[in-house]
């Protein structure tokens, strides 16, 4: 009686034993499972860029009309005219324009030989009032504001037609008008190539 005890006992303890490793591999085998089916960590958010920087992948506030989409288009900045029903009053463009001369330094007189320029132009949805989109531009010198008109014009053809995005367009004069002048206008700003006239009610700066 007390051997067949002893030989019931031992193998409760061989059961119990082989039960233990069992469960500990199955344990062990989900977390192997569970650590190859995780996805990688997520890589860690870049810092934000400076103000002055500006990424095409963003499109920066107060640059931008949001009133102006790629799905709006043939609603706004197709229509003949449509700019000048956005531009601003020159009671609000005139007074900017001696405020930004006084504030680098500059006699408001010389108002006259700069134009307030909308640097993302109304024509491809740049926003009318922001002070963010607004730079005094010379009628003078190689890239002044007459060759930069050519060139809002063509990118508000290009958009109207197809041939390009209005995200693209933006992108295009806000990260560098004059690569963008001798990519879709020409390669010397001396040239006005056939196409860039601007109508007489079709002002798009």
């Amino acid at each position: 009686m007390i051997e067949a005890s002893a030989v019931g006992a031992n193998t409760i303890r061989i059961m119990l034993r082989r039960r233990t490793l069992w469960i500990a591999a199955v344990v062990a085998l989900a977390a192997g499972c569970a650590s190859i089916e995780q996805p990688p960590p997520e890589p860690p958010l870049p810092r934000a860029a400076p103000p002055s920087a500006w990424s095409p992948f963003k499109e920066p506030p107060g640059v931008f009309s949001p009133a102006v989409t790629q799905a709006n288009i043939a609603n706004t900045i197709c229509v003949p005219g449509w700019t000048a029903t956005v531009r601003p009053p020159t009671s609000y463009t005139q007074a900017l324009k001696r405020s930004m001369l006084t504030r680098v330094g500059m006699d408001p007189k010389d108002a006259i030989s700069y134009e307030l320029d909308h640097f993302v132009p109304l024509a491809i949805g740049g926003d009318p009032r922001s002070v963010d989109n607004l730079w005094l531009q010379r009628w003078d010198g190689e890239w002044n504001a007459r060759v930069k008109d050519r060139l809002e014009r063509r990118m508000q053809l290009m958009v109207c037609a197809g041939a390009i995005t209005l995200h693209a367009a933006r992108v295009a004069v806000q990260s560098d008008w004059h690569a963008a002048y001798r990519r879709y206008v020409a390669p010397d700003p001396s040239l006005a190539p056939r196409g860039t006239g601007l109508e007489e009610d079709e002002v798009v700066e």
